[in-house]
């Protein structure tokens, strides 16, 4: 059911809603708390479109804002970087899958940094793990019933180990330009960035 036609205040407010969204799921993403980390990314893919989707209901509100949304339109539709978060976000939501792996590298390790580490390890731990399925670090905690749960630590810095979650097949490019660093915080920020930009321009276009 079609509900009431909105005015270019609320678009914009609704808009600007599901940036902050896509922002919110960045900020997880990209976060200490390695069990937020997936779902903030599938948070970011999904506001992350609706943020453009949402401001498409403009048209509804102003005639003026098809003209003025088309460069944007073709800009996105060529974009590696905007197409590639567009594409994830459909089979996120089609099959559930997000296209990640988790990874871990050794720098200079020093061995005695287990002896460190596990001096604060909660009774009754089994193993260290690095660089769970969810890109973490931490013990392996036997429960009293017999179950073993994880419990997550950050690693100090110059502990020669980094873990965390990777794009599988990340975009390249962006504007033009090559993109050298294919981590998720760098791709997930100059989505962000796009997206606030765009955002910027439409607010204030269609504030008046």
């Amino acid at each position: 059911m079609k509900g009431p036609q909105r005015s270019k205040q609320q678009v914009i407010a609704n808009t600007r809603e599901m940036l902050g969204m896509a922002q919110a799921g960045y900020a997880d993403a990209i976060g200490a708390d390695p069990r937020r980390r997936r779902a903030g990314l599938m948070n970011l893919f999904t506001y992350g479109r609706a943020t453009t989707a949402t401001a498409l209901t403009m048209r509804h509100a102003d005639p003026a804002f098809e003209d003025w949304w088309q460069p944007y339109n073709e800009m996105m539709a060529k974009d590696p970087l905007m197409k590639y978060f567009n594409a994830t976000r459909s089979q996120i939501l089609k099959e559930g899958q997000l296209p990640v792996s988790n990874y871990t590298k050794m720098v200079n390790w020093d061995s005695a940094m287990i002896q460190q580490i596990n001096q604060y390890a909660p009774p009754n731990t089994v193993t260290t793990f690095f660089g769970d399925q969810l890109g973490g670090n931490g013990w392996a905690v036997k429960m009293p019933d017999g179950s073993v749960e994880r419990v997550y630590f950050d690693l100090p810095a110059g502990a020669g180990v980094e873990s965390g979650l990777m794009f599988s097949d990340p975009p390249t490019q962006h504007d033009g330009v090559p993109i050298e660093d294919t981590s998720i915080a760098n791709i997930g920020r100059l989505y962000i960035d796009t997206l606030n930009k765009i955002v910027t321009k439409f607010t204030e276009r269609f504030s008046t």
